[in-house]
């Protein structure tokens, strides 16, 4: 994790290297039920169960803790059978390889192997890599692509086709001076598409501009 940038970073620091520690000795593949962290850390570092579940949502929020419902079917005294859920709380991957350092299982970034220091681009450490003159349609396509994914008025197969193309018009913005007819075929099967869910025209209409702009200085 970086430097402290905020009086919470100690303590997620903490909270993690207590739920690596119990994955470390634990026998068995379940995680740790809200309780169990709760008292495990007000035990080692007297945290009150409030500054638990809030910094703990964080790291569910960041990747850096997984969180798994787990459901029985309990019998009732009366003979009735009710399901009850238990919620178990795990390290991921990415808190492991932080804490041990780097693995061979993990994932390679995508560009791993090219030495882009000096290259004009910026890294956003999801294996992205954006020339600095396209950050601002980099962002708005990264929009617009959510945007879609959360989309109810697409189907699940239109959205990963809309998406596909989006990922791709993401790729061009590596170069210093992306294909401008790629660009402007994959926008506009895109922009078809998107035709079938009307709630997106706003964020599809800010992002237009900025394609348009990207397409025109590649062409020319």
């Amino acid at each position: 994790m970086p430097d402290d940038a905020n009086p919470n970073d100690e303590i997620r620091r903490n909270i993690v290297r207590w739920f690596y520690e119990q994955n470390r000795k634990a026998l068995g593949m379940a995680g740790k039920k809200i309780s169990e962290v709760q008292k495990g850390l007000r035990e080692l570092h007297g945290y009150k169960k409030q500054i638990v579940n809030e910094n703990l949502t964080y790291l569910i929020e960041r990747d850096w803790i997984t969180a798994e419902d787990v459901t029985k079917q309990v019998p009732t005294k009366s003979g009735m059978i009710r399901p009850n859920t238990t919620t178990f709380y795990k390290p991921s991957a990415k808190t492991i390889e932080q804490i041990e350092g780097g693995s061979t299982f993990a994932p390679r970034e995508r560009y791993g192997d090219i030495n882009i220091s000096g290259q004009n681009v910026v890294n956003f450490g999801d294996g992205n890599i954006v020339n600095v003159n396209y950050q601002d349609a980099h962002q708005e396509l990264r929009e617009l692509r959510t945007a879609v994914a959360d989309s109810s008025e697409l189907t699940e197969s239109s959205k990963l086709e809309v998406s596909v193309d989006l990922e791709s018009i993401m790729d061009q913005l590596a170069k210093s001076q992306p294909n401008a007819t790629v660009v402007d075929v994959l926008w506009k099967r895109s922009v078809e598409a998107l035709q079938a869910a009307p709630g997106l025209v706003t964020v599809v209409e800010k992002c237009a501009p900025y394609v348009a702009a990207l397409a025109a200085a590649a062409g020319s």
